[in-house]
């Protein structure tokens, strides 16, 4: 018997994959989305290996695309207990070397991609007066990378709404958390574009992001593998009363301690000034 119905984005590859894996081995019927799921290799071959994995495509970058593949979960189910939203990806460099085209993607996929997914399922789980939302957020939206400033702005645009939906859904028994990642094992490093408003011979930044990239790269491959993010996902999904964050490496939870004193992140939740509300 399934322990409940999870709706993974971004599932193709790094933290998704390990997630839907993971969720699976665990007893939970996970469906793994990506935009394109023929060319998700890894992914289907572990739907292949893993019963209880359904891959289905999404591009959270489209309503379209993600009200029909929630509407078919549903159909099929009947029930969505549980939403990771993870689809994300990174553009490198300081705000000035970005193209206006560039940070709207980064910021349509990274933020209102995740307004989009809970939109549509916010009112299933509003119906059956429960569920658990899981946005996968990064150190970056707490402490501003050097080297992801747009990036950094959706993390932290994502931590500012977890924080607000946590608030206003706890009424219908829908929790909300954000886990924050840092440097993790994945090919992001290798798939993050640097930003091209600049021709490369005239980008006043290249020396210092040439070696700020190498100094990613090292970090990044000296990160955590994914499967330990998994582990911390499945913990965020499993509290009876979850924290508002939850930080997947030691790494991270020094680096939020500098920032913040209280690292569960509930004192972040807006309280309400209207008796009525702060009571539900």
């Amino acid at each position: 018997m399934s322990l409940g119905v999870v709706l993974v984005t971004g599932a193709s590859h790094g933290i998704g994959l390990a997630t839907a894996e993971h969720l699976a081995n665990n007893g939970y019927k996970v469906y793994a989305t990506c935009r394109d799921p023929l060319k998700a290799d890894h992914l289907q071959k572990l739907s292949k290996r893993i019963a209880n994995i359904s891959i289905l495509p999404l591009d959270v970058t489209s309503e379209e695309s993600v009200d029909k593949a929630i509407s078919e979960i549903f159909e099929k189910e009947g029930t969505i207990d549980v939403v990771v939203n993870n689809a994300g990806f990174g553009i490198y460099g300081p705000t000035e070397v970005h193209t206006i085209e560039e940070s709207h993607k980064i910021l349509d996929t990274n933020f209102l991609g995740v307004l989009r997914v809970n939109q549509a399922v916010v009112p299933i789980m509003r119906e059956q007066r429960r569920g658990r939302i899981i946005n996968i957020g990064s150190i970056a939206g707490s402490v501003p990378s050097k080297n992801l400033a747009i990036y950094s702005a959706s993390k932290a645009a994502l931590a500012s709404i977890t924080a607000n939906d946590a608030h206003h859904l706890a009424k219908w028994n829908i929790k909300v958390c954000l886990v924050q990642a840092g440097a993790v094992t994945t090919s992001f490093e290798f798939r993050t574009p640097s930003g091209s408003h600049f021709p490369k011979t005239k980008n006043p930044y290249s020396e210092v992001l040439a070696h700020n990239r190498k100094e990613w790269k090292q970090k990044m491959d000296g990160g955590q593998p994914p499967s330990e993010v998994a582990k911390v996902i499945l913990k965020a999904i499993q509290s009876p009363e979850p924290d508002l964050w939850y930080q997947t490496s030691e790494v991270v939870e020094n680096a939020m301690s500098g920032q913040y004193k209280d690292l569960t992140g509930k004192s972040q939740i807006p309280k309400s000034t209207i008796p009525i509300l702060a009571k539900l």
